[in-house]
């Protein structure tokens, strides 16, 4: 809107019915208390008729000569609210999700655990996680292979970037074995010091190739040892 434009479509009319009882809220704090500074965010119709969302700081100026009104700055903060429920969904997403998911800064603390990390990490639910080191809370519960590309986490292998490291928690008579695949995930700015790290359960993978390499072996053995039986008799004859 152009000043005058706004001027005569200001009211309750341009606020989106779900803002305007916290409009309404607002602004009769606002008349009530002078001097009072309200904050808040609305949605207000655009111009052309969609709606945007603004940040809306109000000042009660009544008593303030040359004023004698309410002074109001608006902010358009669309974007920022956009990002924000996106931000949500993928919050949402990785809380359901069965990946092991963790946040980690530049010392190694965790920032962030979802439940599935939290559960494959050995974490409580209630336990403070701001002090705990990831690579700690791996190596007590796992075996960590391979020990080349442990020994420079959390860096990434400087010819092979896309190289594996594993967490291995041996089979036990209560538990069967567990091989976790860890990925450093791409930070999605260079300013941001933080990883994302993802645990993923290859074990059904893994142990499947290892299955199926030893059924190959014992098969070719099975295939080898008539062949080595004839070749033993011939020879004694």
């Amino acid at each position: 809107y152009t000043p005058d434009e706004y001027v005569q479509q200001a009211g309750l009319h341009i606020v989106h019915p779900d803002s305007q009882l916290d409009s309404i809220a607002r602004t009769k704090r606002l008349v009530e208390e002078p001097g009072t500074e309200v904050r808040g965010e609305t949605r207000i119709r655009h111009k052309d008729g969609h709606y945007v969302w603004m940040e809306v700081v109000s000042r009660n100026m009544i008593d303030v000569p040359g004023v004698n009104g309410i002074v109001a700055h608006l902010r358009d903060i669309t974007d920022r609210k956009r990002i924000e429920v996106e931000h949500e969904r993928l919050l949402w997403a990785i809380e359901q999700s069965q990946n092991g998911y963790v946040i980690i800064d530049t010392e190694d603390r965790l920032q962030y655990a979802n439940v599935s990390a939290r559960q494959l990490l050995d974490i409580s639910e209630d336990d403070d996680i701001s002090h705990l080191l990831f690579y700690d809370l791996a190596q007590h519960v796992y075996r960590m292979e391979p020990s080349a590309l442990w020994a420079i986490w959390p860096n990434k292998h400087p010819i092979q970037p896309q190289s594996a490291r594993y967490l291995i928690r041996p089979e036990t008579p209560q538990a069967q074995v567990l091989w976790l695949e860890v990925i450093i995930e791409s930070a999605p700015a260079e300013e941001d010091k933080t990883r994302l790290v993802r645990l993923r359960n290859v074990t059904t993978q893994l142990t499947g190739k290892r299955d199926a390499r030893a059924l190959s072996v014992m098969v070719g053995h099975k295939l080898r040892t008539p062949m080595t039986s004839l070749v033993v008799g011939a020879a004694l004859l």
